[in-house]
């Protein structure tokens, strides 16, 4: 579960919708649990979920945390579970969500969809942020505490599309003139979105 600290700090906002600016700077401020770089040991680190800020265009931030639950007989049909922190007085999550590996489209870097237009996502840097999609305009727009957070999910995500038998184009549009830079099988990378073709 969530530590206690982030738990009490939660709270008011789910509850209260008070201002959103506080809840992010102190989850971006307290301290993240270490993410590897290696490859297979990020896998086995998102099995054991992280704590994203989830944003919504029509809701207030709230925490989650998102699982990657895989399925061993059939890579597509692996899950990333977003469950958020609050529950109901029966125990049940009050926002539960998942995206099938198969059902997995993008992947865009910083802030590149209509919520992190929101003022709750002006004062976080861009390079915290990232979308995950999935078909029929499904967006998981996510704020990781740390860049190592967010590379290890870079890195489990893009071994997951593999899996699943997709390959991996990025498109880099932060070329000064425009130019569309593709890389097949190449890593996601900062100022830049990935497709699962």
């Amino acid at each position: 579960g969530l530590p206690d600290r982030v738990q009490s700090f939660l709270a008011p906002f789910v509850h209260k919708r008070t201002s959103s600016f506080l809840m992010v700077d102190a989850f971006i401020n307290s301290p993240a649990p270490p993410a590897p770089s290696d490859p297979e040991a990020a896998l086995e680190f998102a099995q054991q979920g992280t704590q994203f800020i989830k944003l919504d265009d029509d809701r207030s931030p709230i925490i989650v945390l998102c699982t990657y639950v895989p399925s061993i007989d059939t890579p597509p049909l692996s899950e990333l579970r977003f469950e958020s922190a609050d529950h109901t007085p029966d125990g049940f999550p009050v926002y539960r969500d998942t995206l099938v590996i198969g059902d997995l489209a993008q992947v865009l870097l910083g802030k590149q969809t209509s919520s992190f237009q929101k003022p709750a996502a002006f004062p976080v840097p861009e390079d915290l942020c990232f979308s995950v999609c999935g078909s029929h305009s499904r967006q998981f727009n996510l704020i990781a505490q740390n860049i190592e957070t967010l590379q290890a999910w870079l890195s489990v995500l893009e071994k997951l599309i593999h899996t699943s038998g997709k390959k991996v184009v990025v498109e880099d549009t932060s070329m000064e003139d425009g130019t569309v830079v593709r890389q097949v099988g190449g890593p996601i990378r900062h100022g830049s979105h990935s497709r699962a073709t």
